[in-house]
């Protein structure tokens, strides 16, 4: 007796494919968007404990950034803490929403957005900042 091995039907192959892939682009996107998050608070508890003037150099020294690399990190962390809806938003949008220059209107703008389901890419979020 001899046993045939069936590869499964495609459609369900299909299916199972898709709901694999959507949940790794769900946990790439989650990791990409709290590393940037998590990178601007640790920046903001090493300025803190560093000297004043020592922070440039401790950035160079470890990681060869700027000061204003380090505060574009530093800015969307705090931007996110203020309000967690803006983590729904790609790093690039939060680091331009986050710049000290964007008026609160754009932020209050965004906000609204996603709280009635849009999701503003980072060149409408630009755009919006530029208006």
């Amino acid at each position: 007796m001899t046993t045939k091995c069936t590869k499964p039907a495609r459609p369900a192959a299909a299916s199972n494919s898709k709901k694999i892939l959507a949940e790794l682009v769900t946990n790439i996107n989650g990791r990409t968007r709290s590393h940037y998050v998590d990178t601007g608070r640790d920046l903001i508890r090493a300025s803190e404990i560093l000297s004043r003037g020592k922070f440039g150099l401790w950035l160079k020294e470890n990681f060869g950034w700027s000061p204003s690399t380090a505060r574009n990190f530093m800015n969307a962390a705090k931007l996110v803490d203020k309000d967690a809806k803006f983590a729904d938003l790609q790093p690039s949008a939060v680091m331009a929403l986050s710049a000290p220059r964007v008026e609160s209107r754009v932020r209050d703008d965004v906000l609204a957005a996603l709280a009635s389901g849009g999701r503003p890419n980072v060149a409408e979020i630009k755009q919006w900042i530029r208006s």
